[in-house]
């Protein structure tokens, strides 16, 4: 996921420095993967990373989001 964000700043599909970018796990569809909150997209790393269970508690540093997030890519 990080180097799907940089790539999408390298070639300028993204016009921001800031965002959210999450996905379901590939193999777990029960576990949803986002940028932490405040990453910035040119600069990504797996420490810019959250990831947790749909329907607990958000993980330390998730965006403010995670719950529309959730909603979204569940349904």
């Amino acid at each position: 996921m990080a180097r799907m964000a940089r790539q999408l700043d390298r070639d300028k599909l993204v016009r921001a420095s800031m965002g959210t970018i999450a996905m379901l796990h590939p193999d777990r569809l029960d576990v949803l993967i986002s940028t932490k909150n405040k990453a910035l997209i040119p600069r990504m790393n797996e420490q810019d990373l959250c990831a947790g269970k749909l329907n607990s508690d958000p993980p330390r540093g998730a965006p403010a989001d995670w719950r529309v997030l959730e909603v979204l890519l569940a349904s």
